[in-house]
């Protein structure tokens, strides 16, 4: 089982494509039997499966602009690489989809086309922050027996902070990726043009950072069991809370975050007494119940949606909406 790679992208491909050009670079290294490119991967896939951290499903997520080419991509884009002509270009996912063929083709990668089952774009409302968290949202539930990859530096705020936050709500997230590159107009990593037969290049790679592993289950069933002591009653003691916390060894302190963050307020009178806040309801309205539980009903759902487009990586580099 491959890598789902999930990113952002907007008028910069570059934010985008960085990653997996760095991802295909360290695939081919693994290849050659590199030992840090091997140990870079070790964890991806099954046990015995050959291009362990290959992309299986590629999803892009930006404005329907974007993708049809109503909004072009910057004029002031680079190419040091391949010289694809990319400011003749008015679209961003035709930049996006010819530069990784040309990637894949030079690194001599060719099979793993077979791989990538899927290239998508899907279109949010990239100044709506509810649009693009319902989408991204039911986009990675689908995704929840699958190896997911996250990118967080492409496209608009508002669609990294949906792919991180679903997937803190989730745990689905496995690897999350934060590349500064400061040649933002560069389609490809900002480093010397590789030997792309036997690419050597550090690992993991220049600018590439990490964030850990996040999932906020533990504390999503504290709240669950804090919020369960207002079933039927308008007050509680503050005591009954500091028993939760104390069954999970979880700092009194914590009290004062909670009340942060509105989910309890103390009575004024009496601090012993304690208010359920609004921030419970907050919490809800992420928690979405959408009923798409696998990676083929969520492509049913996205087309019926009229917000799913196909790429096509190997002949004319175009999208097409999925109907």
């Amino acid at each position: 089982m491959g890598i789902y790679y999930l990113s952002g992208v907007g008028r910069s491909p570059g934010s985008a494509t960085v990653p997996l050009h760095y991802i295909y670079l360290m695939l081919k290294m693994a290849r050659k039997a590199n030992p840090e490119a091997l140990d870079f991967f070790k964890h991806s896939g099954e046990v015995d499966e050959s291009d362990k951290g290959s992309p299986q499903c590629i999803i892009f997520f930006t404005s329907k602009e974007v993708i049809e080419g109503i909004i072009p991509p910057f004029d002031d884009l680079q190419d040091d690489w391949f010289n694809l002509r990319i400011n003749k270009q008015k679209k961003v996912p035709h930049i996006i989809l010819k530069s990784l063929n040309f990637l894949i083709n030079k690194c001599d990668l060719t099979d793993l086309f077979n791989k990538i089952e899927d290239i998508f774009f899907v279109a949010v409302n990239h100044n709506d922050f509810k649009d693009c968290y319902e989408k991204v949202y039911t986009t990675i539930k689908a995704l929840n027996r699958k190896e997911v990859w996250i990118n967080l530096v492409g496209g608009a705020n508002q669609i990294n902070l949906s792919l991180f936050l679903s997937s803190c709500l989730t745990g689905i997230g496995t690897k999350f990726i934060y590349i500064f590159q400061e040649m933002i107009s560069r389609i490809h990593p900002d480093i010397a043009k590789p030997d792309f037969e036997n690419p050597l290049i550090p690992i993991p790679p220049k600018n590439w950072q990490e964030l850990p592993f996040f999932w906020i289950g533990l504390e999503h069933e504290i709240l669950r069991e804090i919020e369960h002591l207002f079933l039927n009653r308008l007050i509680i003691n503050k005591k009954e809370i500091l028993k939760i916390l104390d069954h999970y060894k979880i700092n009194h302190q914590y009290l004062k975050k909670l009340q942060s963050a509105n989910l309890i307020n103390f009575d004024l009178r009496d601090k012993e007494k304690v208010y359920k806040g609004n921030g419970f309801q907050i919490i809800k309205e992420l928690e979405l119940t959408i009923d798409v539980d696998s990676f083929s009903e969520w492509k049913n759902w996205a087309k019926n949606k009229h917000i799913l487009y196909q790429g096509d990586l190997i002949t004319s580099f175009n999208v097409q909406k999925v109907t």
